[in-house]
């Protein structure tokens, strides 16, 4: 509804009906305006979804509206830079999803709902998240980095998260412009079962190494399922000299306690860069439970749209792909135990190279 330029302000009392104040409305869902006579909004006692994309509202206007909602199940909020704080009050009980997406303007995010599960949040590091009494039920999260900035969203999710929900069972970490950050020794996600980074642009960031990134998994003991994605389709990267040189002084520095639990493992978009092929060798060595084991080398081609069809490689994406493919013949397919399911996917012969 409305656009942000015309200084639209939508009138909330229009949601409640004249059956004494109560509304039958279960959803709602609006963009562009600002928030009007919020002190004249009956009770929505059947509103469970409330969805906001570009709102002219500030924390305590939104808390004064959700005060009237205490049946809400699901609250998103994207691009609404009018909000410096927002604070989740205990009484909304049955709220089970919280999303909160480049609000640019938060310092703070607090949230006291009782009852709620799945935590999403996209934008910088700097906002101070505290999910208070929320924290011990929290199963499920998404971070995400803002797109035009070198945030460390890894970094950042990987040393604070564990104390923000200590209990957390399922991540998904995501970054557009990740900044090559040395990873320390992190705290325990102990009950971390599923983890999916996402790379977008890692050609961004040259110098980031993907070996860092066993750091991340040593801080999961009970790790069953690990998803890289990566989007290297511009990748430079130099195959290893020497693969096999065990004797390295980092791989003995993070080879750690190894992964007894870790069985599925998929990397999509696998380039031939020397970090990644040391993280997978590394995982072959230390994970004594490892089931499945799939590299992807042509960005997901047998993924394909409803008419059977895979989006053409570019002609550097496609010799990158077919190097990849050489390289995990070379240094990765011999090491893969007898007791793995190993799956290689290479460009099809619909992953033809375009003239882009």
């Amino acid at each position: 509804m409305g656009d942000e330029g015309l200084g639209y302000n939508f009138p909330c009392s229009l949601l409640s009906s004249s059956n004494r104040g109560r509304s039958t409305i279960t959803s709602l869902s609006i963009a562009g305006c600002g928030l009007h006579s919020l002190d004249r909004v009956g009770c929505l006692i059947s509103l469970c979804v409330v969805h906001l994309h570009r709102m002219r509202v500030t924390g305590e206007q939104l808390i004064c509206f959700l005060s009237t909602c205490p049946s809400l199940q699901d609250l998103q909020l994207s691009y609404c830079n009018d909000m410096v704080c927002l604070k989740i009050p205990h009484s909304l009980s049955r709220l089970k999803l919280l999303l909160v997406r480049n609000c640019n303007s938060l310092q703070t995010i607090g949230c006291d709902a009782p009852q709620l599960k799945s935590f999403g949040y996209d934008g910088l590091p700097t906002t101070q998240i505290c999910l208070g009494d929320s924290s011990p039920l929290v199963r499920e999260m998404r971070m995400s980095g803002m797109d035009d900035e070198p945030t460390g969203m890894l970094c950042y999710a990987t040393t604070k998260l564990p104390s923000v929900a200590p209990n957390i069972s399922s991540l998904v970490l995501s970054s557009c412009f990740e900044i090559a950050t040395p990873m320390k020794k992190l705290n325990k996600f102990r009950r971390l079962k599923y983890l999916e980074i996402q790379l977008h642009t890692p050609r961004r960031c040259p110098d980031f190494d993907f070996y860092s990134l066993v750091s991340i998994l040593n801080a999961c003991p009970v790790l069953a399922t690990f998803i890289l994605r990566l989007e290297m389709r511009d990748a430079d990267d130099a195959i290893p000299g020497d693969p096999d040189g065990d004797s390295s002084p980092r791989k003995t520095h993070m080879r750690g306690q190894g992964h007894r639990k870790l069985k599925n493992v998929l990397m999509r978009g696998f380039p031939s860069a020397k970090g990644l092929v040391e993280l997978t060798s590394h995982i072959l060595e230390t994970a004594a439970s490892l089931k499945r084991l799939v590299l992807d080398t042509a960005y997901g081609c047998h993924t394909r749209d409803c008419i059977g069809i895979c989006s053409p490689l570019t002609r550097k994406a496609l010799l990158e792909a077919q190097k990849a493919v050489d390289v995990i013949k070379t240094y990765i397919e011999g090491k893969v135990p007898s007791s793995v399911k190993f799956r290689l996917i290479e460009p099809c012969a619909k992953c033809h190279a375009d003239d882009a």
